[in-house]
């Protein structure tokens, strides 16, 4: 079975770093390493050992659903995606509002 977060395989620092990622995944090693009063170089590697060991997976970037307008939106379909092979028809759907508007999981 895989070591979590959860069952001990990890410590209150490491909680700490992927605590902060959720945070803010574009973090510096120094800022990060301020925040949680561990030297850079530590950070670094426990940053690593969590990705090694599946904890962290990747990185992203969350967007701002509302900056893309209904206009854009048309003018994306029917410039680009209508305009590839196979495509016939396009149905979308308006979201009128978000439930969710994180990614974090909670881990403590």
């Amino acid at each position: 079975m895989a070591k979590s977060v959860f069952d001990g395989a990890f410590d209150q620092l490491d909680r700490a770093i992927l605590e902060e990622l959720q945070v803010n995944g574009r973090i510096s090693v120094a800022d990060l390493a301020r925040k949680i009063f561990l030297s850079p170089p530590a950070v670094y590697q426990r940053i690593k050992r969590l990705e090694r060991a599946g904890m962290i997976r990747q990185y992203v970037a969350l967007l701002d659903y509302e900056m893309a307008d209904h206009k854009a939106l048309e003018r994306f379909i029917s410039e680009h995606l209508m305009t590839l092979p196979g495509i016939e028809k396009i149905e979308t759907s308006v979201v009128l509002n978000e439930i969710k508007v994180t990614t974090a999981v909670a881990l403590k």
